[in-house]
């Protein structure tokens, strides 16, 4: 399985976003941290590999003890470029330099930096054990469609109609929103679609870690910062 962790330099949201400090280490520290974990245990399984077009990110990686030798090119690090093009390149760079061809892929964002490693290996053990072809992680939506609004100009309408003077508690509980910690698929799948999430043939998993988030701005950091400081306080 090749766990492919996508850390290229540029971001609009936060220059350089993969190796900002939190909680005093880089970003993509967080991410790397469970790839280590989960490598170690098994490294026959796995095969770590970080896509990035910068050298300052490189250098992070490197001094803990990730490095493949592979850059990604400029080509494909820019706003428009696609993760599965980026994956269809490193696809193509370890049957050239390594002859290695992965049967299936783990994708890792170093944007989630809230995970837990049981999480990750029930995941794995289903995906391989129900001999899934495309998995991705999901958690309860926090904002539920019964109170979520689609307005056009001047009307409105409820994403979900709920029953007038219905309670809170009485809400249907299987909304779910895709949360980008892990998606997890075969290579003929991935070849087949182009994509990581098909409805009907991908399967949902459920994260039992309700408070994970994509960091997308600043904010984003700073509320990730305090749900690990109130852990590791905990």
């Amino acid at each position: 399985m090749l766990i492919y962790i996508p850390a290229r330099g540029g971001s609009k949201g936060i220059p350089l976003k993969n190796i900002q400090p939190l909680l005093g280490k880089p970003l993509i520290h967080y991410t790397l941290d469970i790839v280590k974990e989960l490598f170690d245990e098994n490294p026959q399984e796995y095969i770590p590999f970080i896509s990035s077009d910068d050298e300052r990110i490189w250098d992070y990686c490197k001094s803990y003890g990730f490095d493949t030798g592979y850059r990604r090119p400029v080509s494909l690090a820019g706003d428009h470029s696609t993760i599965v093009d980026g994956i269809f390149h490193a696809f193509a760079w370890l049957k050239d330099q390594k002859g290695v061809v992965p049967e299936s892929v783990l994708l890792m964002q170093p944007t989630s930096p809230i995970r837990n490693i049981n999480d990750l290996k029930d995941m794995i053990y289903r995906f391989q054990k129900g001999k899934y072809d495309s998995m991705f992680s999901v958690i309860p939506m926090k904002q539920h469609p019964y109170e979520c609004l689609n307005i056009k100009e001047s009307k409105w309408t409820y994403l979900e109609e709920p029953t007038i003077g219905q309670q809170r508690q009485a809400y249907k509980e299987n909304y779910y929103f895709i949360d980008g910690s892990y998606y997890m698929l075969t290579t003929p799948f991935l070849y087949e679609y182009k994509t990581f999430v098909v409805p009907e043939l991908s399967s949902p998993f459920l994260l039992k870690d309700k408070y994970i988030f994509d960091i997308d701005d600043k904010m984003d950091l700073k509320l990730a910062e305090t749900i690990l400081k109130s852990r590791q306080e905990s």
